[in-house]
């Protein structure tokens, strides 16, 4: 069972503490666990906003954004658990939500957008591995043309309401599959996904804070949301996403402290604990892509430069594959950090990054509050933590 050594436990708080000492980055929570769920590593520093002295705490709780894909991939693999339905069974989707069989293409056509007729169906799998044709209107300039008003983050339907990108499982893009990915699940059990997730996934593992519609009692513990200006400057800003949102989304919809998203992770650690079978787990861990090893390389336009920078590849990993498992990046070989191979890792748009190890045993969670995405300040201390972790772990 991994373990971490003492020395790296105190180096890795004293590197959060440089950080937000430093007012880079206001507040940070980290949490490290291994698959029995131990905590290596459970710490808090700074503060909970800019403009306020209530410091950070591991009790606070932070909007998870895209960090919410992980648990709605979980809740699909126990469908297909349960033979209800397939990975690739393009009826039962069409069946289930008729509106993926209509959904419209974009295509470029002498110099303008034109929604066509689709040619290939979509599957469960291809929502799951984001090869279903979707995209965000902050990822895609030719959807911020069409859609303007569309605000994939209002916490209503909006994020249902583009057309795709491209062929379903002729390429990868990342955006609103995980999203309908939950209306075929909603309309598969007749069950609101909040309910479905708390009996499946959250009642099993003994999750009490995280959810889709935060308390009274959780919003006095909320992390304060912050943009950070182009002189590198950090202001505290309204929060992007309602916590009493129209429309249940595993695309971006959950609310949580982060020792108990780990709990999450741990389970995945544990070969799905007493969440999902090794099989399903192997199978998310399983990369999806293999024929499209560099489609993390081609970047990322800041289509909204409010949501996100520019980046030129989701993980910098010299030449080595890239590949994507079920709902998040895999990185295939290991890193310069010390992750073996096939670790699964993923992001919420407020700068927070998880990772799951199978190999090492080990998984963690850095939870910031600041947009936009691809924070290099923040992203440089996740990256730094993670090799710390590496160097002190023992087993």
């Amino acid at each position: 069972m991994a373990t971490l050594a003492a020395d790296s436990k105190t180096a890795i708080e004293q590197t959060i503490d440089q950080a937000t000492s430093s007012g880079k980055i206001p507040g940070f929570v980290l949490n490290v666990v291994n698959k029995k769920g131990d905590s290596l590593v459970s710490y808090a520093s700074g503060k909970e906003g800019a403009s306020t002295d209530k410091p950070m705490t591991t009790d606070h709780v932070f909007w998870l954004a895209s960090c919410s894909k992980l648990l709605g991939a979980i809740s699909a693999m126990q469908q297909v658990e349960k033979g209800l339905i397939g990975l690739d069974d393009a009826d039962k989707v069409e069946e289930l939500v008729p509106e993926l069989k209509d959904i419209k293409l974009i295509k470029q056509v002498d110099g303008k957008l034109t929604l066509v007729e689709k040619t290939k169906r979509i599957t469960l799998r291809m929502l799951l591995t984001h090869t279903a044709g979707f995209s965000y209107t902050f990822f895609h300039p030719w959807l911020k043309e069409l859609y303007p008003d569309v605000d994939e983050l209002s916490g209503g339907d909006d994020v249902l309401k583009t057309a795709l990108v491209f062929e379903p499982g002729t390429d990868w893009g990342y955006g609103a599959s995980l999203d309908w990915a939950g209306v075929v699940i909603q309309r598969l059990t007749k069950t609101p996904l909040s309910e479905l997730v708390q009996k499946e996934i959250f009642d099993p593992l003994g999750i009490k804070d995280l959810t889709m519609y935060p308390t009274e009692e959780h919003k006095t513990r909320f992390a304060k949301l912050h943009q950070r200006a182009e002189d590198g400057s950090v202001k505290e800003r309204d929060h992007v996403y309602p916590t009493k949102a129209a429309f249940e989304s595993f695309g971006a919809g959950f609310f949580a402290k982060g020792s108990e998203y780990t709990k999450v992770l741990a389970a995945l650690l544990d070969d799905g604990g007493k969440i999902l079978s090794k099989e399903s787990v192997d199978q998310m861990f399983t990369n999806q892509i293999p024929q499209w090893p560099n489609y993390g390389r081609r970047g990322i336009p800041a289509a909204k430069p409010e949501y996100t920078n520019p980046l030129p590849e989701l993980f910098p990993q010299g030449e080595a594959p890239q590949g994507w498992g079920i709902s998040f990046m895999q990185t295939v070989e290991p890193t310069q950090t010390g992750r073996g191979p096939n670790v699964g890792w993923w992001a919420g748009i407020m700068n927070s990054f998880w990772w799951v190890d199978r190999t090492k045993g080990v998984a963690g969670l850095c939870q910031a509050q600041i947009l936009p995405f691809g924070d290099m300040d923040t992203m440089v201390l996740w990256q730094t933590i993670e090799a710390l972790t590496y160097q002190g772990l023992k087993e």
